[in-house]
This record gives structure tokens, C-alpha cells and sequence, in this order.
């Protein structure tokens, strides 16, 4: 689950947000979400952090010039694209710009076979949203998919620490809103890999993190040093650089969504928990005075 606390005002999108079949396609789509993320991002921080001048990004998206496999993995790796993400932009770039036409096609069949592309999302409509942005709907939906997960209410419920009232509450709303289905008696998550609504009212952000911030305080005295991990880094900034920070988190954040990703559909692994991975980076000196 990707929960992106912006409030940009693109449209909503009911249908899942397909990676474009064109590589060049795919840079914009790329450009357009971190600048939903970040009204200030622009095509100059985009080229920047692709490694290419903003003239060759130009000349790229405008189909003047074209890319090889080898700046095809810089850009990607630039841009901070997990493993699966970087092979398929491989594949586009392959399938478009080679000069081989064998490559040309082997790409093409590749792509074909591939099945749906990499970070393929359904975006949550607000009113979905709203429903289930207390924190323990998308944590039913981890505990769901674990390698052996519980199918009854009771079970769930131990899992997350809840009251099997409050438990059934949140399958019957997830259930309402197609996220869970009762299959021979037990419950099951519907496969999908849903994004919060980009224009998503700030209550319901407020109220998410809030409460993912409290079960953070609650772990800090609860939970052993093997099973959580804190850190804390205070440093002084130059506030015009705060766009150039968020990027890099951002990026940060899809290496270790992809990593996660990987990780668990590893044949040798077996997910037995639901973790929240999250970070913080806010002011703490007074607005306007020097440090």
C-alpha cells in the first residue's frame, strides 16, 4: 500500500494507473507524479536527477533523440527505479531505439510476456479513502497476504493487537469496497496495489499518520531492539534546498518499497509480520530565526 500525504489537483483516475507502453511515455508519467508530490519539482530537478542536461531530457520527451540500454540504466538508477522498474524501462527503450531488429523484437515479445508492468497502482477515490484511513484497514490487508495468514476474524484480530468487533467492522468495509472477499469461510484479500487519492483531504491524512505516529511511541517502550529500529538525525539546512531533500526521500522510499517487494515474493522467505516503514523530516527551529 502507498500512502502519499500531497494534495495536488490532478483528476482521479478510477482505473489502475498502467505504466504507458513507451518509455517516453513512462519519464513523463514519472515527472508528473514526483511534481504532484512536489509542486516545485521541475523538469530542470528531473534532468538533474536522471543525470542528463535539461536539454537531452528535452530533446528525449520530444522523440528528437533517443536512448541506449546503458543510459536507459543510468537514468534509471539516477531516478532511483527498483530492479523490476529498471528492466522494463530497458525493455521500452530497447523495443523503440535498437538498431538491431532482432533486439527490437526479442524486447517486444519480453514486454508481452511480462504480463502487468511494474508499480501498476489503483488509486482510492476519497470517499474510499475516508472509509478505511484508520490505520488497521491497510494493516488487515498486509496481515492478508502473509505467508500464512488468518482467515477468521478472531485470528485477525490477534494478529493486530484489536477487539474482534472493531475487526469485523473493518472487513465488512473493506469487503463493501471489493478490498476482501470470504472465500470456504475465510477471509482473503482481493489482490491490488492501491494508492491513496492525490487531492485526499487533509482530516483523513492527519488522522493516518497520527495514529501511525502513536504506534511508533507505543513500540518505542513495547517492542525489543531486534524488533524495531529508530534513529534520529538533527542537522542544520539551507531551506532552498528542501525540493532536492524530499526527491532524494522519495527516491529512498521506492528503493526500499521495491527491495520490501522483492524480498517478500522470495521462494526462501515467508512473511509472518506487518511492518510500518516511515520517516520524518520537519523544522524544529522557529520560523525565521538563525540557528
Amino acid at each position: 500500500m502507498i500512502f502519499d500525504d500531497k494534495k495536488s489537483r490532478a483528476p482521479y483516475s478510477p482505473k489502475a494507473m498502467i505504466v504507458p507502453s513507451d518509455y517516453r511515455a513512462w519519464l513523463k508519467s514519472i515527472f508528473d507524479q514526483r511534481a504532484r508530490e512536489n509542486p516545485r519539482y521541475s523538469l530542470r530537478a528531473f534532468a538533474r536527477d536522471a543525470g542528463i542536461t535539461p536539454s537531452r531530457l528535452s530533446q528525449i520527451l520530444r522523440g528528437r533523440q533517443g536512448l541506449s540500454p546503458a543510459k536507459a540504466d543510468v537514468i534509471a538508477k539516477g531516478l532511483g527505479l527498483g530492479k523490476a522498474e529498471t528492466e522494463h524501462f530497458r525493455l521500452l527503450v530497447t523495443a523503440k531505439d535498437s538498431r538491431s531488429r532482432l533486439a527490437r523484437r526479442r524486447a517486444e515479445e519480453a514486454l508481452a510476456n511480462a504480463g502487468s508492468p511494474p508499480d501498476s497502482f489503483t488509486t482510492l477515490k476519497d470517499e474510499q479513502f475516508q472509509l478505511i484511513a484508520d490505520w488497521h484497514h491497510l494493516a488487515i490487508l498486509e496481515v492478508l497476504t502473509l505467508a500464512s495468514p488468518p482467515g477468521d476474524t478472531a485470528g485477525i484480530a490477534r494478529k493486530l493487537g484489536l477487539d474482534e468487533a472493531r475487526t469485523q467492522e473493518a472487513l465488512d468495509r473493506l469487503s463493501r469496497l471489493g478490498f476482501v472477499k470470504l472465500k470456504s469461510g475465510r477471509w482473503v484479500a482481493v489482490p491490488a496495489r492501491l494508492r491513496t487519492p492525490s487531492n485526499t483531504p487533509s482530516e483523513a491524512i492527519r488522522r493516518f499518520h497520527g495514529q501511525i505516529l502513536d504506534k511508533a511511541k507505543a513500540a518505542i517502550e513495547g517492542q525489543s531492539l531486534e524488533e524495531r529500529e529508530f534513529s534520529t538525525l538533527i542537522f542544520r539546512v539551507d531551506s532552498r534546498q528542501m525540493e532536492t531533500l524530499k526527491s532524494e526521500l522519495g527516491a529512498l522510499r521506492r528503493r526500499f518499497r521495491d527491495e520490501a517487494i522483492a524480498s517478500s515474493a522470495n521462494a526462501k522467505h515467508r512473511p509472518d509480520q506487518v511492518y510500518a516503514f516511515s520517516f520524518q523530516l520537519f523544522r524544529l527551529s522557529a520560523k525565521g530565526n538563525p540557528l
